[in-house]
């Protein structure tokens, strides 16, 4: 049997906007991130809207930029956006595990 997709959640890197400074600094990618954390915001908050109107399960993961590197380098991965979406993965499948699956 197959598992449904829309059982796995969705990590979606999120920021908190007192932080967006120190989140921007610490990426290579810096550039492609917008200037200000409400342009970061909008599209993550449209592809929430999607996933959620298509019936799955969404997680907003926060990164905190204390100690994503860490993470990045206990890893073995570059500090960017490929990182970020797999953070927001990881943490979306272990909250979903530490609820027993159901939300």
């Amino acid at each position: 049997m197959a598992l449904d997709p829309k059982l796995i959640p969705i990590g979606i890197p999120w920021c908190r906007e007192e932080d967006y400074s120190a989140f921007r600094a610490i990426f290579k990618d810096a550039d492609d991130l917008p200037e200000s954390w409400k342009d970061f915001i909008k599209p993550r908050e449209r592809a929430e809207k999607d996933f959620q109107d298509k019936g799955q399960l969404v997680v907003r993961v926060y990164i905190n930029p204390q100690t994503f590197p860490q993470w990045c380098a206990r890893k073995g991965y570059r500090i960017n956006a490929k990182a970020r979406d797999l953070f927001a993965a990881e943490i979306a499948i272990k909250q979903q595990r530490n609820t027993g699956g159901s939300w």
